[in-house]
């Protein structure tokens, strides 16, 4: 018998054998009753692939990704032989996204039997961006099921669809459809996909079965027609029905309609410069209110510091705080700016312990997204988060000894470089300098994120150094870097910007220039010593952050060979030009891939950021963009131009 996961059988689940119903819950993110209910078919039988598949999808939305793991490991050794159980471990190791797991993936998907092979080879194919698995194979596994199967014709109708749609595309989608409906929840690409005549037909079809299950009682064939109009972008129709599916099944949770408001704030910052952001803004200041007007000042304050405009910066989060003073995130924000750059500290501390009082006594919610270690390293991050704060505001007031002792919860809540140089320089200030400069050089060693913070701690341990008992030959500067490179052990080395292709040719060679740009294919890039190849789109929030960024670095690596390709993945390069529309171009070339450079450079997310060298190989990969602070991209350039200087 299947082994019991995490007691969820225990909530009632739909009845054993209904594997309609476990999809449908999984399908409405009603993860933990699809988990329950997968829990309960299991239990009876063990060998369904896709009930296995929905069990574990369920159960990393409201679970520790670990505990998953654990159970398939422990179930695959006492029955070494069952393919559910190698399936079951090799899914669940997959949602880690861990590059550790690719070589242990492929063995635990051999000749999987039956509706296994379908599956072993859709996993291998979505592990294709994190792993080095050949797709255009695994395509080919597919494609030898596809007569027998009408699963793999729809994976592969799904792959195809996205680089557009033809007659012969089109049959087999109407033939798919007619065969069953419910395929078309698999075909909601078509949207997206590039337009043309066949392409406008195949999305007449599939609204048209939209509108027959529309007007269905059956949960499921709602919960489709949902899911086809949200991709065609019609909230007048799916909005109604959002409600409707709440009446015939009690355990949906309808989605809100976004505030107009909140539409408006999202596209007033996707924008590719902080002047056009901050322009945008301003004019929404104009019409907001309560609420309203602490987002816009939100994100005025975070576009001005980016800019380095400290005070304006300050003053919009302010503003923001005095709006929403029951939103401790916005709070948190203004106590910290004020501490940091000579603000009003007393209504900063009046702002911080509003903000902890109104996170006492947290609850955790069985039925969220979020399983309970998640849960409580999460609420322990904030809380050391907010701790900082009022440690650091109390240190600028002057009140050292109360600073430390807060500062001491706050890092004992969680390891943190921040909260380590706040209490090594309120140690400081207590004229406790041993104490000082050991919790300075722990936070060194954790890592500072802020630079001017960094820069403060390096100054404090060189006075200190001469009387801690250290010794370095190059003194207390050489001291600090040591301490501040992490120590090399036998654990895997995973920053989160492992890639498959690492050492190897960049994939893409060939795109679309846009706009201005005349670069269509990185042979055109030729005599650079590095290229900056990033992967975005329009839609992209950190990407349009990450923009400016790019843009300073272009200007100040221009001279030194470097050049920059801002790739977009966009689903049309209109959609690009759009974006530009009255606004100044980037000094870097623009081109277009669309939505099959996800695949094509095995990535999973955006924005992502290749260096390569002047050979066009992959020597350095970036994942995301957190803040103007973010200089691993500088560093990766500064390794490979720097290397290229020593040598000549």
């Amino acid at each position: 018998m299947f082994p019991l996961l995490f007691g969820l059988s225990l909530l009632q689940p739909a009845s054993a054998g209904d594997i309609d119903q476990i999809r449908y819950l999984a399908n409405t993110n009603q993860h933990r009753a699809a988990a329950a209910a997968a829990t309960t078919f299991l239990d009876e039988d063990s060998t369904s692939f896709e009930v296995h598949y929905h069990s574990v999808m369920s159960q990393k939305s409201i679970a520790n990704h670990g505990e998953i793991v654990r159970t398939y490991r422990a179930w695959l050794k006492s029955e070494p032989d069952n393919p559910a159980a190698r399936y079951g471990l090799a899914l669940s190791l997959s949602v880690t996204n861990d590059t550790a797991s690719c070589d242990e993936i492929p063995g635990l998907l051999a000749d999987l039997p039956g509706e296994g092979a379908y599956f072993s080879a859709a996993l291998r194919y979505s592990q294709a961006n994190t792993c080095d698995f050949d797709t255009e194979a695994i395509a080919a596994e597919v494609e030898e099921l596809a007569p027998d199967t009408a699963r793999a014709r729809a994976w592969l109708a799904r792959l195809a669809i996205r680089d557009g749609i033809d007659q012969e595309l089109h049959d087999e989608i109407a033939s798919l459809l007619a065969e069953d409906p419910s395929w078309v929840r698999r075909l909601w690409g078509a949207f997206v996909s590039p337009d043309s005549k066949w392409a406008k037909k195949t999305r007449t079809m599939i609204l048209d079965i939209a509108e027959t299950q529309s007007k269905s009682d059956i949960p499921t064939e709602v919960a489709d027609a949902i899911l086809i109009y949200r991709a065609a972008e019609k909230p007048d129709r799916f909005e109604p029905l959002e409600l409707r599916l709440a009446e015939l099944d009690p355990g949906y949770k309808a989605q809100e309609p976004r505030d107009p408001f909140e539409t408006e704030l999202m596209d007033a910052i996707n924008r590719p410069t902080h002047e056009a952001v901050l322009s945008n803004l301003d004019a929404l200041l104009k019409k907001a209110e309560g609420k309203q007007l602490a987002k816009v000042q939100t994100l005025r304050s975070w576009r001005l510091s980016a800019m380095g405009e400290d005070a304006a910066a300050l003053e919009a989060s302010q503003a923001a705080y005095l709006s929403d003073p029951e939103n401790h995130r916005f709070a948190n924000a203004f106590a910290f700016s004020a501490a940091s750059h000579d603000g009003d500290l007393e209504l900063a501390l009046t702002a911080i312990e509003g903000a902890l009082e109104s996170m006492e006594n947290p609850e955790y919610d069985a039925d969220g997204f979020m399983g309970v270690e998640d849960w409580t390293k999460r609420n322990a991050r904030g809380q050391s988060n907010v701790l900082d704060t009022k440690g650091w505001v109390l240190h600028k007031m002057g009140r050292h000894d109360e600073a430390v002792q807060v500062l001491t919860e706050a890092l004992l809540f969680a390891e943190s470089g921040v909260v380590a140089a706040h209490l090594g320089l309120a140690l400081r200030a207590e004229d406790k300098e041993l104490e000082a400069f050991e919790l300075m050089a722990y936070a060194m060693s954790l890592g500072i994120d802020q630079p001017s913070l960094d820069q403060e701690v390096r100054a404090t341990m060189a006075d200190l150094y001469p009387k801690t008992g250290h010794w370095q030959p190059g003194g207390a500067s050489e001291f600090a870097e040591i301490v501040a490179t992490p120590v090399e052990d036998d654990k895997d080395e995973d920053d989160g910007a492992d890639h498959a292709l690492m050492g190897k040719a960049f994939p893409i060679t060939e795109f679309k220039p846009l706009l201005k740009s005349k670069v269509a294919s990185l042979s055109d890039l030729k005599g650079a010593e590095a290229v900056i190849v990033d992967m975005w789109a329009t839609w992209c929030g950190p990407c349009v952050q990450a923009m400016p960024h790019l843009q300073a670095v272009t200007e100040t690596y221009r001279d030194r060979g470097v050049r920059i390709v801002g790739l977009s993945v966009d689903a049309k390069p209109d959609e690009v030009d759009k974006f530009f529309r009255g606004v100044e171009a980037p000094a870097y070339d623009l081109a277009w891939i669309g939505k099959k450079g996800f695949s094509e450079a095995k990535i999973n997310g955006i924005p992502s950021l290749f260096v390569l060298n002047a050979d066009m190989e992959i020597v350095a990969y970036l994942i995301g963009y957190s803040s103007g602070d973010d200089k691993r991209l500088e560093e990766a350039l500064d390794a490979i131009v720097g290397e290229i200087e020593s040598d000549g």
